[in-house]
């Protein structure tokens, strides 16, 4: 019975199938110089937003970073303020220079985790890069399509195709992801969630 028990979680893990308690969202690099420059920008604000804020809900760990932030900016306003509600010990924020969301710091605090939700900029260097890592480290990493996007849209496209092809990378949308967290309309905090999805959101064109 225990085998048969470990079989299924293993066949349902590899289906990609979100579990609350087995996840933390990777928010990476929406900061305010990009604004002018990535495509669907307000789209990728958008989906950040809805995800941190139901991380906050749900309880879910969160780490922000900024790629250089003295020449790039911080992150944006939108984003940090739905930050301000998630619990002090369920969060972080990095300043970096390596591409990758990978350092030390952020190894650690998504050590006890085995999905990895992910959503920023961009897809074609720092997400691509940070997905590698965690593949590389045995995390399993969903993708936030309506939440990823560049500077040039086809590179955003070249991006996602090669990483879709990886085993253990999964593409998907904001919403998708939030009621996979959920699972179930009676769950004690369905009317926050589904007041959440039930906001108007840009096109992330794709």
């Amino acid at each position: 019975k225990n085998e048969k028990e470990r079989m299924e979680r293993t066949k349902v893990a590899d289906l990609g199938l979100l579990n609350k308690d087995d996840c933390v969202i990777l928010v990476c690099d929406v900061q305010e110089r990009f604004e002018k420059i990535i495509h669907a920008f307000d789209a990728v604000v958008a989906a950040s937003v809805l995800l941190v804020d139901a991380a906050s809900i749900l309880q879910i760990p969160v780490c922000v970073t900024e790629q250089y932030p003295k020449g790039l900016g911080h992150t944006v306003a939108p984003i940090l303020d739905s930050l301000s509600k998630v619990d002090p010990k369920n969060k972080a924020v990095e300043e970096k220079t390596k591409f990758s969301m990978c350092s030390q710091q952020i190894k650690q605090f998504i050590q006890n985790k085995k999905q990895v939700i992910l959503v920023g900029l961009e897809t074609h260097v720092c997400v691509l890069q940070t997905t590698l890592e965690l593949v590389e480290m045995n995390k399993q990493v969903h993708l936030v399509c309506d939440g990823i996007s560049s500077s040039r849209d086809w590179e955003r496209k070249i991006a996602l195709d090669r990483l879709s092809s990886i085993n253990g990378v999964f593409c998907t949308s904001s919403e998708s992801v939030i009621f996979q967290l959920t699972r179930d309309a009676t769950h004690p905090r369905f009317r926050d969630i589904s007041n959440l999805v039930k906001k108007a959101r840009p096109d992330p064109k794709l």
